[in-house]
């Protein structure tokens, strides 16, 4: 009866033997967890943050790096670009080859490629945003028609123009607001605006601003107030609509004619 508790020691002493020759010490797993294993690679969530390992030890180039690639993420998370997902990767991929890799000639290669790219989304959803508001200003436009017709039927602007030519000088106006924008769409550099607001407000200017100039154009080809010879003599109203088209298309159009006036206006005072 006195021999089991000796081989139950035993035992324990054999199996305690064991698992400390198993176990690696402690300055092995020190450095399996700090050299031998990568840190974490730089990473860009959804929401723009750019996450670094806080024990990454950066030089003044690289915090200056790192500086622009969050300032990027930053203006990125901001807006909903079409290309989001890829300007995310681009800037994560910078960060990676800058800080992780060593490699800041690269990080910087790709930095100005999100950025290039960024600037193509901006300018495309700027130009969105100007159609937008010069399709609200073409609203306005109709709703400003309508209530200008309503008066002149009243009586009270009928001796400037009948309700007709007024439809027509509105219409020939904002047709030719809306040419312009879409003929120079392509090449409206709108790349360094970053208010949606004052986007959408310059497009709807362009149209409220067109009807304002051909209003004006026709009362001083109407009265003659500056010698121009429009028409045929019999029938003045077509070269009244190309005048109201031209003050929407260009607005130099109506600027250098009511420009004719100032000498007048001068010689008069």
């Amino acid at each position: 009866m006195a021999t089991q508790p000796v081989a139950a020691r035993n035992d324990e002493a054999a199996s305690t033997a064991a698992s400390t020759r198993a176990r690696p010490g402690p300055g092995a797993g020190a450095r399996i967890g700090s050299v031998d294993a990568p840190l974490p690679p730089v990473q860009v969530t959804q929401q723009g943050e750019l996450h670094l390992n806080p024990a990454l030890q950066l030089e003044a180039d690289q915090i200056l790096f790192v500086a622009e690639v969050r300032s990027l993420c930053r203006r990125v998370s901001k807006n909903g670009y079409w290309a989001r997902q890829e300007l995310f990767l681009l800037l994560e991929d910078a960060a990676n080859a800058g800080i992780l890799a060593g490699d800041l000639a690269k990080g910087e290669v790709l930095l100005k490629r999100a950025q290039e790219l960024y600037q193509r989304a901006l300018l495309a959803r700027n130009r969105i945003h100007y159609v937008n508001g010069t399709a609200a200003g073409v609203v306005a436009l109709i709703v400003l028609a309508a209530i200008v017709v309503q008066v002149a039927n009243s009586g009270f602007a009928s001796a400037l123009a009948p309700p007709a030519m007024l439809v027509a000088l509105f219409a020939f106006a904002g047709i030719g607001s809306v040419t312009s924008v879409l003929i120079r769409l392509s090449s409206l550099d709108l790349k360094e605006e970053t208010s949606k607001f004052l986007l959408m407000l310059s497009g709807a200017s362009k149209p409220l601003v067109a009807i304002a100039f051909a209003s004006i154009v026709y009362i001083v080809l109407k009265y003659k107030l500056v010698a121009i010879a429009i028409g045929n003599g019999s029938d003045a109203d077509p070269a009244y609509w190309v005048a109201a088209f031209l003050c929407g298309f260009s607005e130099r159009f109506g600027s250098d004619i009511i420009a004719r006036l100032e000498p007048q206006a001068t010689a008069g005072r």
